[in-house]
Protein backbone atom coordinates (compact mmCIF):
# COMPACT_ATOMS: atom_id res chain seq x y z
CA UNK A 1 0.00 0.00 0.00
CA UNK A 2 1.06 3.46 -0.28
CA UNK A 3 2.55 5.09 2.41
CA UNK A 4 0.25 8.01 2.22
CA UNK A 5 -0.89 9.64 6.23
CA UNK A 6 -4.31 8.87 6.88
CA UNK A 7 -5.22 12.28 8.97
CA UNK A 8 -7.90 11.71 11.94
CA UNK A 9 -9.85 15.05 12.54
CA UNK A 10 -11.28 14.64 15.92
CA UNK A 11 -12.61 17.42 18.79
CA UNK A 12 -10.88 17.99 21.91
CA UNK A 13 -13.65 19.29 24.34
CA UNK A 14 -16.09 16.22 23.29
CA UNK A 15 -14.03 13.72 24.76
CA UNK A 16 -16.50 10.95 23.10
CA UNK A 17 -14.95 11.99 19.84
CA UNK A 18 -11.19 12.46 20.71
CA UNK A 19 -11.02 9.14 22.50
CA UNK A 20 -11.85 6.68 19.80
CA UNK A 21 -9.73 8.97 17.32
CA UNK A 22 -6.50 8.63 19.03
CA UNK A 23 -7.55 4.39 19.73
CA UNK A 24 -7.69 4.62 15.78
CA UNK A 25 -4.25 6.37 15.17
CA UNK A 26 -3.35 3.63 17.58
CA UNK A 27 -4.64 0.88 15.21
CA UNK A 28 -3.70 2.20 11.73
CA UNK A 29 -0.21 2.86 13.22
CA UNK A 30 0.25 -0.56 14.36
CA UNK A 31 -0.62 -1.81 10.97
CA UNK A 32 2.24 0.18 9.65
CA UNK A 33 0.19 3.17 8.61
CA UNK A 34 1.36 6.64 8.75
CA UNK A 35 -1.70 8.60 11.14
CA UNK A 36 -1.42 12.38 11.91
CA UNK A 37 -4.60 13.38 14.55
CA UNK A 38 -5.50 16.90 14.50
CA UNK A 39 -7.66 18.09 17.47
CA UNK A 40 -9.77 20.96 16.25
CA UNK A 41 -9.20 23.36 18.97
CA UNK A 42 -5.81 23.83 17.79
CA UNK A 43 -7.04 26.18 15.24
CA UNK A 44 -9.08 28.28 17.42
CA UNK A 45 -8.12 32.00 18.04
CA UNK A 46 -6.32 32.05 21.19
CA UNK A 47 -8.92 33.84 23.03
CA UNK A 48 -11.70 31.46 22.29
CA UNK A 49 -9.36 28.44 23.14
CA UNK A 50 -8.88 30.52 26.75
CA UNK A 51 -12.09 30.13 27.55
CA UNK A 52 -13.13 26.54 26.84
CA UNK A 53 -11.96 25.85 30.43
CA UNK A 54 -14.16 28.26 31.85
CA UNK A 55 -17.21 27.14 29.88
CA UNK A 56 -16.45 23.32 31.19
CA UNK A 57 -16.82 24.80 34.63
CA UNK A 58 -19.92 26.09 33.82
CA UNK A 59 -21.36 22.78 32.44
CA UNK A 60 -20.08 20.90 34.89
CA UNK A 61 -21.81 23.31 37.22
CA UNK A 62 -25.37 23.01 35.54
CA UNK A 63 -26.31 20.40 33.49
CA UNK A 64 -29.45 22.86 32.31
CA UNK A 65 -27.02 24.80 30.59
CA UNK A 66 -25.00 22.45 28.72
CA UNK A 67 -28.35 20.32 27.81
CA UNK A 68 -29.32 24.28 26.13
CA UNK A 69 -25.91 24.99 24.32
CA UNK A 70 -26.37 21.51 22.87
CA UNK A 71 -29.21 22.07 21.42
CA UNK A 72 -27.97 24.79 19.68
CA UNK A 73 -24.80 24.22 18.20
CA UNK A 74 -23.50 25.47 15.39
CA UNK A 75 -20.75 26.60 12.86
CA UNK A 76 -17.71 27.04 14.83
CA UNK A 77 -16.14 28.52 12.10
CA UNK A 78 -15.75 32.42 13.81
CA UNK A 79 -13.81 31.04 16.06
CA UNK A 80 -10.80 29.61 13.78
CA UNK A 81 -7.83 31.04 13.17
CA UNK A 82 -7.35 31.77 9.51
CA UNK A 83 -3.54 32.06 9.32
CA UNK A 84 -3.95 28.36 11.36
CA UNK A 85 -6.66 27.10 9.01
CA UNK A 86 -4.24 28.19 5.82
CA UNK A 87 -1.14 26.92 7.26
CA UNK A 88 -2.71 23.66 7.86
CA UNK A 89 -4.07 23.35 4.01
CA UNK A 90 -0.45 24.11 2.41
CA UNK A 91 0.78 21.46 4.91
CA UNK A 92 -1.38 18.76 3.47
CA UNK A 93 -1.48 19.77 0.26
CA UNK A 94 2.85 19.77 0.56
CA UNK A 95 2.22 16.12 1.70
CA UNK A 96 -0.93 15.01 -0.52
CA UNK A 97 -3.42 14.45 2.21
CA UNK A 98 -6.24 12.54 0.63
CA UNK A 99 -7.53 10.31 3.34
CA UNK A 100 -9.25 11.50 5.87
CA UNK A 101 -11.17 9.99 9.12
CA UNK A 102 -14.00 12.62 10.75
CA UNK A 103 -15.29 12.73 14.19
CA UNK A 104 -16.93 15.50 14.47
CA UNK A 105 -19.19 17.06 11.98
CA UNK A 106 -17.06 21.12 12.65
CA UNK A 107 -14.65 19.55 10.67
CA UNK A 108 -17.14 19.85 7.09
CA UNK A 109 -16.84 23.13 6.49
CA UNK A 110 -13.04 23.03 7.20
CA UNK A 111 -12.26 19.72 4.92
CA UNK A 112 -14.70 20.93 2.20
CA UNK A 113 -12.42 24.34 2.11
CA UNK A 114 -9.01 21.97 1.69
CA UNK A 115 -11.17 19.78 -0.77
CA UNK A 116 -11.72 23.04 -2.80
CA UNK A 117 -7.64 24.36 -1.73
CA UNK A 118 -6.55 21.18 -3.78
CA UNK A 119 -8.69 18.95 -6.63
CA UNK A 120 -11.87 17.47 -4.96
CA UNK A 121 -11.76 14.08 -6.27
CA UNK A 122 -8.27 13.50 -4.30
CA UNK A 123 -10.29 13.80 -1.12
CA UNK A 124 -11.36 10.86 0.30
CA UNK A 125 -13.10 11.10 3.76
CA UNK A 126 -15.34 8.40 6.36
CA UNK A 127 -17.30 10.73 8.75
CA UNK A 128 -17.53 8.41 11.67
CA UNK A 129 -20.71 9.03 13.91
CA UNK A 130 -20.10 7.47 17.27
CA UNK A 131 -23.68 7.76 18.67
CA UNK A 132 -26.40 6.07 17.81
CA UNK A 133 -28.44 8.78 16.11
CA UNK A 134 -27.09 11.60 14.06
CA UNK A 135 -25.74 14.11 17.17
CA UNK A 136 -25.55 17.83 17.22
CA UNK A 137 -21.92 18.48 15.81
CA UNK A 138 -22.98 16.73 12.45
CA UNK A 139 -26.42 18.37 12.56
CA UNK A 140 -24.60 21.62 12.53
CA UNK A 141 -23.24 20.87 8.92
CA UNK A 142 -25.80 22.13 6.07
CA UNK A 143 -24.23 21.59 3.34
CA UNK A 144 -24.47 18.07 0.92
CA UNK A 145 -21.79 15.05 1.54
CA UNK A 146 -19.82 14.80 -1.93
CA UNK A 147 -18.30 12.39 -3.40
CA UNK A 148 -15.84 9.68 -1.84
CA UNK A 149 -17.42 10.77 2.03
CA UNK A 150 -18.57 8.10 3.40
CA UNK A 151 -20.56 7.67 6.24
CA UNK A 152 -19.70 5.33 8.56
CA UNK A 153 -22.35 4.24 11.55
CA UNK A 154 -21.22 2.20 14.81
CA UNK A 155 -24.32 1.59 16.35
CA UNK A 156 -28.13 2.24 14.69
CA UNK A 157 -30.72 3.15 16.94
CA UNK A 158 -33.38 3.30 14.41
CA UNK A 159 -32.25 -0.42 13.15
CA UNK A 160 -31.46 -1.69 16.66
CA UNK A 161 -28.43 -2.88 16.46
CA UNK A 162 -24.73 -2.69 16.69
CA UNK A 163 -22.92 -1.77 12.60
CA UNK A 164 -19.68 -1.94 13.76
CA UNK A 165 -16.58 -2.40 16.49
CA UNK A 166 -14.03 0.93 16.43
CA UNK A 167 -11.67 -0.76 19.19
CA UNK A 168 -11.12 -4.10 20.50
CA UNK A 169 -8.43 -4.17 23.69
CA UNK A 170 -5.44 -6.49 23.18
CA UNK A 171 -7.08 -9.00 26.28
CA UNK A 172 -10.34 -10.07 26.66
CA UNK A 173 -12.08 -8.55 29.53
CA UNK A 174 -11.92 -10.34 32.80
CA UNK A 175 -15.24 -12.55 33.80
CA UNK A 176 -18.09 -11.40 35.72
CA UNK A 177 -16.69 -12.75 39.15
CA UNK A 178 -12.94 -11.77 38.27
CA UNK A 179 -14.72 -8.04 37.81
CA UNK A 180 -14.18 -5.79 41.33
CA UNK A 181 -17.58 -5.96 43.13
CA UNK A 182 -17.38 -1.96 42.29
CA UNK A 183 -18.85 0.58 40.46
CA UNK A 184 -17.34 3.73 37.94
CA UNK A 185 -18.85 6.60 37.92
CA UNK A 186 -18.43 9.70 36.14
CA UNK A 187 -19.92 12.27 34.17
CA UNK A 188 -18.62 12.01 30.73
CA UNK A 189 -15.31 14.05 29.60
CA UNK A 190 -16.65 17.37 31.34
CA UNK A 191 -18.38 15.83 34.13
CA UNK A 192 -21.45 16.84 33.48
CA UNK A 193 -24.88 15.42 34.63
CA UNK A 194 -26.71 14.38 38.27
CA UNK A 195 -24.11 11.43 39.41
CA UNK A 196 -22.98 13.33 42.10
CA UNK A 197 -26.36 13.11 43.68
CA UNK A 198 -26.44 9.32 43.70
CA UNK A 199 -23.21 8.99 45.31
CA UNK A 200 -24.86 9.34 48.84
CA UNK A 201 -27.07 6.94 48.36
CA UNK A 202 -25.22 4.19 46.58
CA UNK A 203 -22.51 4.26 49.62
CA UNK A 204 -25.36 3.69 52.04
CA UNK A 205 -26.37 0.54 50.18
CA UNK A 206 -22.53 -0.42 50.97
CA UNK A 207 -21.52 -0.18 47.73
CA UNK A 208 -17.96 0.83 46.73
CA UNK A 209 -17.52 3.80 43.81
CA UNK A 210 -14.98 4.55 41.66
CA UNK A 211 -15.39 8.33 41.11
CA UNK A 212 -13.99 10.54 38.48
CA UNK A 213 -13.63 13.84 39.44
CA UNK A 214 -12.98 17.17 37.21
CA UNK A 215 -12.12 19.99 39.30
CA UNK A 216 -10.48 19.73 43.38
CA UNK A 217 -12.79 22.00 44.08
CA UNK A 218 -15.88 19.84 44.21
CA UNK A 219 -17.07 19.61 47.16
CA UNK A 220 -17.13 15.37 47.90
CA UNK A 221 -17.27 13.96 51.16
CA UNK A 222 -14.87 11.49 51.27
CA UNK A 223 -15.69 7.83 51.77
CA UNK A 224 -13.50 4.63 52.55
CA UNK A 225 -15.61 2.71 49.86
CA UNK A 226 -14.72 4.74 47.56
CA UNK A 227 -11.66 5.65 45.39
CA UNK A 228 -11.19 8.97 43.30
CA UNK A 229 -9.63 9.30 40.32
CA UNK A 230 -8.62 12.29 37.81
CA UNK A 231 -7.58 13.78 34.87
CA UNK A 232 -3.80 15.92 35.04
CA UNK A 233 -5.77 19.23 35.79
CA UNK A 234 -2.39 21.02 33.95
CA UNK A 235 -3.45 18.43 30.62
CA UNK A 236 -5.03 19.83 27.55
CA UNK A 237 -5.96 17.78 24.17
CA UNK A 238 -4.80 20.03 22.25
CA UNK A 239 -1.23 19.59 23.45
CA UNK A 240 0.98 17.85 21.93
CA UNK A 241 3.89 15.44 24.49
CA UNK A 242 7.51 15.91 23.68
CA UNK A 243 7.48 13.53 20.39
CA UNK A 244 4.88 16.17 19.11
CA UNK A 245 1.94 13.95 19.31
CA UNK A 246 -1.45 14.62 20.78
CA UNK A 247 -1.96 12.03 23.84
CA UNK A 248 -4.59 10.25 25.92
CA UNK A 249 -4.82 12.20 29.39
CA UNK A 250 -2.99 11.70 32.24
CA UNK A 251 -4.71 9.88 34.82
CA UNK A 252 -4.55 8.71 37.86
CA UNK A 253 -5.59 8.15 41.16
CA UNK A 254 -5.67 11.29 43.89
CA UNK A 255 -6.38 11.21 47.67
CA UNK A 256 -3.24 8.09 48.44
CA UNK A 257 -0.59 8.57 51.09
CA UNK A 258 2.04 7.78 47.98
CA UNK A 259 1.03 11.48 46.16
CA UNK A 260 -0.92 11.89 42.81
CA UNK A 261 0.39 9.91 40.10
CA UNK A 262 -0.76 10.18 36.41
CA UNK A 263 0.30 8.04 33.32
CA UNK A 264 -1.59 7.06 29.82
CA UNK A 265 -0.19 4.69 27.27
CA UNK A 266 -1.00 4.61 23.36
CA UNK A 267 -3.66 1.77 22.83
CA UNK A 268 -6.81 3.41 24.88
CA UNK A 269 -7.96 5.75 28.08
CA UNK A 270 -6.77 4.66 31.63
CA UNK A 271 -10.61 5.09 32.63
CA UNK A 272 -11.06 2.10 30.17
CA UNK A 273 -9.08 -0.31 31.71
CA UNK A 274 -10.51 0.65 35.34
CA UNK A 275 -14.28 0.35 33.81
CA UNK A 276 -13.18 -2.95 32.74
CA UNK A 277 -12.22 -4.54 36.06
CA UNK A 278 -15.73 -3.20 37.16
CA UNK A 279 -19.13 -4.66 37.58
CA UNK A 280 -20.59 -1.85 36.10
CA UNK A 281 -20.50 2.14 34.88
CA UNK A 282 -22.98 4.87 36.27
CA UNK A 283 -23.05 7.35 33.51
CA UNK A 284 -24.84 9.68 30.90
CA UNK A 285 -25.31 7.94 27.82
CA UNK A 286 -22.56 9.43 25.87
CA UNK A 287 -21.41 7.56 22.64
CA UNK A 288 -18.10 6.77 23.58
CA UNK A 289 -19.25 4.95 27.19
CA UNK A 290 -21.23 2.87 24.31
CA UNK A 291 -17.92 1.89 22.46
CA UNK A 292 -16.30 1.22 25.99
CA UNK A 293 -19.12 -0.87 27.39
CA UNK A 294 -18.98 -2.94 24.36
CA UNK A 295 -15.15 -3.68 24.33
CA UNK A 296 -14.82 -4.28 28.15
CA UNK A 297 -18.72 -6.32 28.73
CA UNK A 298 -18.92 -3.62 31.30
CA UNK A 299 -23.31 -2.75 31.77
CA UNK A 300 -24.16 1.03 31.35
CA UNK A 301 -26.53 2.44 34.54
CA UNK A 302 -27.80 5.12 32.43
CA UNK A 303 -27.96 8.95 33.94
CA UNK A 304 -30.13 11.58 32.56
CA UNK A 305 -28.73 12.31 28.63
CA UNK A 306 -27.35 15.62 27.67
CA UNK A 307 -29.86 15.24 24.58
CA UNK A 308 -31.81 13.47 22.30
CA UNK A 309 -28.70 11.20 20.90
CA UNK A 310 -28.08 10.55 23.86
CA UNK A 311 -31.21 9.39 25.30
CA UNK A 312 -31.05 7.45 22.11
CA UNK A 313 -27.91 5.73 22.96
CA UNK A 314 -29.33 4.80 26.19
CA UNK A 315 -32.94 3.53 24.65
CA UNK A 316 -30.48 0.98 22.04
CA UNK A 317 -28.28 -0.06 25.16
CA UNK A 318 -31.47 -0.83 26.96
CA UNK A 319 -33.07 -2.46 24.28
CA UNK A 320 -29.72 -4.63 23.38
CA UNK A 321 -29.84 -6.06 27.19
CA UNK A 322 -26.38 -4.18 27.66
CA UNK A 323 -27.52 -1.33 29.78
CA UNK A 324 -30.25 -0.11 32.68
CA UNK A 325 -31.56 2.92 33.53
CA UNK A 326 -30.68 4.01 36.95
CA UNK A 327 -34.14 4.49 38.26
CA UNK A 328 -34.96 0.32 37.54
CA UNK A 329 -32.08 -0.80 38.76
CA UNK A 330 -32.83 1.12 42.29
CA UNK A 331 -35.83 -0.56 41.93
CA UNK A 332 -34.45 -4.05 41.37
CA UNK A 333 -32.95 -3.75 45.09
CA UNK A 334 -29.44 -2.62 42.87
CA UNK A 335 -29.07 -6.21 41.83
CA UNK A 336 -25.34 -7.29 40.85
CA UNK A 337 -26.84 -10.59 39.63
CA UNK A 338 -28.87 -7.83 36.68
CA UNK A 339 -25.75 -6.53 36.06
CA UNK A 340 -24.26 -10.00 35.57
CA UNK A 341 -26.86 -10.58 32.21
CA UNK A 342 -26.26 -7.44 31.13
CA UNK A 343 -22.37 -8.67 30.85
CA UNK A 344 -23.11 -12.29 29.82
CA UNK A 345 -24.83 -9.94 26.89
CA UNK A 346 -22.27 -7.98 26.39
CA UNK A 347 -19.77 -10.87 25.66
CA UNK A 348 -21.94 -12.63 22.87
CA UNK A 349 -21.80 -9.33 21.47
CA UNK A 350 -18.59 -8.46 21.65
CA UNK A 351 -18.20 -11.15 18.17
CA UNK A 352 -19.63 -8.98 16.02
CA UNK A 353 -17.00 -9.40 13.25
CA UNK A 354 -17.09 -6.39 11.47
CA UNK A 355 -14.28 -4.05 12.73
CA UNK A 356 -14.36 -0.41 11.12
CA UNK A 357 -10.24 -0.15 11.35
CA UNK A 358 -9.92 -2.93 9.60
CA UNK A 359 -12.84 -2.41 7.00
CA UNK A 360 -11.12 1.01 6.77
CA UNK A 361 -7.10 -0.07 5.67
CA UNK A 362 -9.03 -2.64 2.64
CA UNK A 363 -10.91 0.30 1.65
CA UNK A 364 -7.72 3.04 1.10
CA UNK A 365 -5.41 0.06 -0.37
CA UNK A 366 -8.10 0.04 -3.42
CA UNK A 367 -8.38 3.45 -3.43
CA UNK A 368 -4.43 3.94 -3.60
CA UNK A 369 -4.24 0.81 -5.91
CA UNK A 370 -6.39 2.40 -8.10
CA UNK A 371 -4.54 5.59 -7.87
CA UNK A 372 -0.92 4.05 -8.62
Amino acid sequence: MNNRIVTVLCSGVAMGVYTPALAVRHQLENNKIDTDVVVLESLYLEDKRNKINDTKKVFHKDFRIAKKAHEMAKDITPSLDKELVNELFANWRDQERQHFIVFSGFWMPILMKYREFVHPQKVYADLVIVDSVISPSWKSYKGEIPENFEIQRLFNCDEGRITQKIFTPKNPPPSFKEKEDRLVIHGGGWGMGNYQSIIPELNERGIGLNIVMYFKEDNFTKNIKNRYYMIDPSWRPWHKNKQGRVEFPPFGEIYRESGEVYSNREEYNELFYIIAGCKGVISKPGGCTLVESLASATPIIFLDPLGEHEEKNAELWINLGFGIAYEDWKNSGFSFDTLERLHNNLLIARNIEFDYVNSYIKKISIVNLCAN
